[in-house]
């Protein structure tokens, strides 16, 4: 692969919005990250609004959607900083779950009669995809 070539003839990128497109050259620019290795960590974070979204083929058959997304590539190809970049947002959000959570948590425990049930974290990305872990 070119390494100096320009976005749109490396992916095929009438599938992003020109928006998406700007952005993605700017990051890819000045973070120096291959362009497809950005634009498939983006697909990862996008890939994240998949679950609230249901399929209805009739009354009684319904499904969550899922997308799943591999990004696979040799060593050394930068692979970590572009996931980095993108998981970025949603890193953040944990934090920001995880204080919410132990405040919820803290009140709950001074105070457990005053609420219907134990608060739950959130959490938006997962390390370990294991039944074990998830459940």
């Amino acid at each position: 692969m070119n390494e100096n070539a320009s976005f749109s003839e490396v992916m095929p990128a009438k599938i992003f919005p020109p928006e998406i497109i700007d952005v993605l050259e700017d990051i890819t620019t000045s973070g120096n990250l291959p362009y497809n290795l950005t634009a498939a960590a983006m697909l990862a974070v996008a890939a994240t609004i998949a679950g609230p979204c249901t399929l209805q083929y009739n009354i009684t058959w319904q499904i969550h959607s899922n997308i799943f997304l591999a990004l696979v590539s040799g060593s050394g190809s930068r692979k970590t900083p572009a996931m980095k970049f993108a998981l970025a947002p949603l890193n953040d959000m944990d934090e920001l779950s995880l204080a919410q959570y132990q405040k919820e948590l803290k009140e709950y425990r001074q105070n457990e009669m005053s609420f219907p049930k134990k608060p739950q974290p959130k959490q938006f990305v997962f390390r370990d995809a294991t039944t074990e872990a998830l459940a």
